[in-house]
């Protein structure tokens, strides 16, 4: 049952990467025009395009996928990492199966590990 759950989500994640943004620029033009239109009007005549406005939001947006880019991928990346050593991943125990057997193989052939000499 848990790999399902794993799965749906993961499809479901996959499944509104495409309907985000055709649900947020929808949701900006009804907000253009219900509550920004009129505010602009009063107090910021330059902001009377809505294309103007969709604009802005974009420019932030991009800024925030440059922002995601560039440090909060790499710290999702390395969370994952240590999760999956704690959590004791087939990957972990499988890498530790292979740096095991390396190293018996290192020691029958007489073969010196370059990184311990680094240490």
């Amino acid at each position: 049952m848990l790999p399902y759950l794993g799965w749906f989500k993961t499809m479901l994640g996959a499944v509104f990467f495409y309907l985000t943004p055709i649900n947020f620029l929808l949701l900006l033009w009804t907000a253009f025009h219900t509550t920004i239109s009129p505010w602009a009007a009063a107090h910021a005549h330059w902001i009377n395009n809505p294309l103007l406005f969709i604009g802005i939001i974009i420019g932030i947006m991009l800024f925030g996928l440059i922002l995601e880019f560039k440090f909060m991928m790499p710290s999702q990346i390395k969370f994952g990492n240590v999760q999956g050593y704690k959590h004791d991943s087939p990957f972990a125990k499988d890498l530790q199966t292979i740096l095991r057997n390396q190293k018996l193989l290192m020691d029958k052939w007489g073969i010196k590990d370059s990184s311990e000499e680094d240490k």
